[in-house]
């Protein structure tokens, strides 16, 4: 991340409060690059993170499958190809559409 954004005063990552986000790899990196901060969301709080909403109807859409993974990679691009930009944000946020 540090290496991406070499400008960037500070660089700010939002997560949510899963476990592997405090991992020690994290802690680590976070001390040696003090520019990135990770901000964490309430912990498994689905209904205050819209991205959820999609990735419940991306499970949907490969649920039940049994695929190598290359074949769920191109499961997951179908999804993704599927829709339009509105309808992703219809489904992540549906009071924003009419």
């Amino acid at each position: 991340m540090a290496a991406a954004f070499p400008a960037a005063p500070k660089i700010v990552v939002i997560c949510d409060n899963d476990s592997i986000h405090h991992a020690r790899a994290v802690a680590c990196y976070l001390q040696v690059h003090p520019r990135v901060e990770v901000l964490y969301g309430a912990r498994y709080s689905p209904h205050d993170n819209p991205v959820e909403r999609i990735w419940a109807a991306l499970k949907a859409f490969i649920a039940n499958t049994a695929v190598t993974w290359p074949g769920r990679l191109r499961q997951i691009h179908a999804f993704f190809r599927a829709r339009s930009p509105d309808q992703l944000l219809a489904t992540a946020a549906p009071w924003t559409s009419s």
